[in-house]
C-alpha cells in the first residue's frame, strides 16, 4: 500500500472516529468505552502504518536443505 493510500485511509479512520464518538456520547454512551475504541483505534492505525519487511538477521527461523546433498 502506498504512502499516499495510509494517509488517506488514516484520516478517514480518524474522521469517521471522531464522528462515531460525538453521536455515541450523545446517546448516553459511557467515556470509557469511547476510550476503548480509541485504543483500538490506535493500535489499527498502528498496524496499518508498521513495515512488513522482515529482516533476515531478525529471523530465528531454520532453513532445511531439502535437496538432499549431504556436505
Amino acid at each position: 500500500m502506498s504512502n499516499t493510500a495510509k494517509i488517506i485511509v488514516t484520516i478517514l479512520i480518524v474522521l469517521t472516529f471522531l464522528v462515531s464518538s460525538t453521536f455515541l456520547l450523545s446517546t448516553g454512551i459511557s467515556k470509557t468505552f469511547i476510550a476503548l475504541l480509541g485504543i483500538g483505534l490506535f493500535y489499527g492505525i498502528r498496524a496499518l502504518w508498521k513495515d512488513n519487511k522482515k529482516n533476515n538477521q531478525d529471523s530465528n527461523e531454520i532453513k532445511l536443505d531439502k535437496t538432499g546433498q549431504k556436505k
